[in-house]
């Protein structure tokens, strides 16, 4: 038999207790059913059935269900006042503590965490994992975090990716920064476009712009330089306001502090540099130039001539170097007596240059097209090996036969001869002279 009764309402329900008359079941719309305690609606079934938890203050063992999330049906929201304030923001999920608890019309958030986007109220399209992840968000967008306390400060600041703990913590307005490691730009606040990759990877930067940095600890100290781009651990590590320098390579670049527009490739390479403008090519290239400036290194462990040299170019190891200096017009190699043994005066000279055949002709290279058909002068290399096996100087490394294909001369190697034929020609003007 059917029983029939009125609507009712939260504060007056149809179905109730005689000694608790605003605590029971009614009526709140056409085929919905409500049970209200205390004279307050607590839950709602809807026509199709959903199941709406939806006072200020209504919990089912600490996840929160309606308000905030109730306000759109299309958020989520579960923890103490997660999505509390939220009007019309929709495609929100705020899950933990308060997890967006000032969002009023923000758009596509995601909070995973405790106080992750906590002040968050029109910022949109941003996502935050982890404990006051993007706390301090108000109104900035599309930022990107995973890691406790990740851009934990940043308020306006936009298009921002943090990934790890504490990771651009203190970035407040600035945008378009990655950092990815444990305190990677942490101390970033106005900086943008910046990239670091690493634990503490440019973690002193404020507001250095277009700064590259992959390694541990690379650039760590930049706070204001500009277009520095670190490629490995230590790298540019104590840079602070140099700008434009190119590291790659662990501790390349390692002490440089305010020197601009440097280049090292390869490990330790200008480690020591404090200077701007030198380039270094090569394990420890230049590791131990300091002061000097614009300055060339090229190999392994080559360096100047001095550790404060500058406009000086060094290219091969430290056993064999080729140094051209400053204003100078020619090549100095390595020549000391004192990594030379057997030494003894050379025994060729006049006749050997006698038997040498300056030619004139034009080029015709094997595998190119360069020069075809321009007139020059000079030797054949074949001629010269003829000459030097004569005299049994092939040791003058006068000619190079190394690549049995193309054989080489080296006309700095006919200056020993040269002289010596100068002097026997003296001895003979001397002679004819008495």
């Amino acid at each position: 038999m059917a029983v029939f009764t009125g609507n009712g309402s939260a504060t007056a329900p149809s179905l109730t207790f005689s000694s608790n008359t605003n605590t029971g079941i009614y009526r709140s719309a056409a085929n919905n059913v409500a049970i209200a305690t205390n004279g307050v609606r607590r839950l709602n079934i809807g026509a199709d059935g959903a199941v709406v938890i939806d006072t200020a203050d209504a919990f089912i063992f600490g996840v929160r269900v309606g308000r905030g999330a109730g306000a759109n049906a299309v958020n989520t929201a579960l923890g103490r006042e997660a999505l509390l304030v939220n009007t019309t923001g929709f495609n929100d999920t705020a899950l933990g503590d308060r997890a967006l608890r000032y969002n009023t019309s923000g758009i596509y958030a995601t909070a995973v965490g405790a106080r992750s986007m906590f002040s968050n109220t029109t910022g949109n399209f941003n996502s935050a994992f982890g404990t006051r992840a993007l706390c301090s968000n108000t109104t900035g967008t599309t930022n990107t975090v995973v890691g406790s306390t990740a851009l934990a400060s940043n308020t306006t600041g936009s298009n921002n990716v943090a990934v790890g703990a504490s990771a651009l913590a203190n970035n407040t307005t600035a945008a378009g920064n990655t950092a990815v490691g444990l305190c990677s730009l942490w101390g970033n606040t106005t900086g943008c476009n910046n990239t670091a990759a690493g634990t503490n990877a440019l973690n002193a930067n404020t507001s250095g712009d277009y700064n590259t940095a992959i390694g541990s600890t690379a650039l760590r100290c930049n706070t204001t330089g500009d277009g520095n781009a670190a490629l490995g651990s230590f790298s540019l590590r104590e840079n602070t306001t140099g700008i434009c320098n190119t590291a790659l390579g662990s501790f390349a670049l390692r002490y440089n502090t305010v020197g601009d527009q440097n280049v090292a490739v390869g490990g330790a390479a200008l480690r020591n540099n404090l200077a701007s403008c030198n380039t270094a090519v090569g394990e420890r290239a230049g590791e131990t130039n300091t002061t000097g400036a614009c300055n060339t290194f090229v190999g392994r462990a080559v360096v100047g001539s001095s550790i404060t040299v500058s406009n000086e170019t060094n290219i091969g190891h430290p056993g064999n170097t080729a140094r051209f200096q400053g204003a100078a017009t020619a090549w100095s190699f390595t020549s000391d007596g004192r990594d030379k043994a057997d030494v003894q005066d050379l025994p060729v000279g006049l006749e050997f240059i006698r038997a040498l055949k300056p030619r004139q002709f034009k080029w015709d290279r094997r595998n190119t097209d360069m020069d075809k058909g321009k007139d020059a002068a000079g030797f054949i290399a074949q001629e010269v090996l003829t000459a030097a096996e004569q005299f049994d100087a092939k040791y003058t490394g006068v000619v190079n036969t190394d690549n049995p294909d193309q054989y080489m001369v080296a006309l700095s190697s006919f200056v020993p001869i040269l002289v010596n034929a100068v002097k026997e020609l003296d001895s003979r003007v001397a002679a004819l002279e008495s």
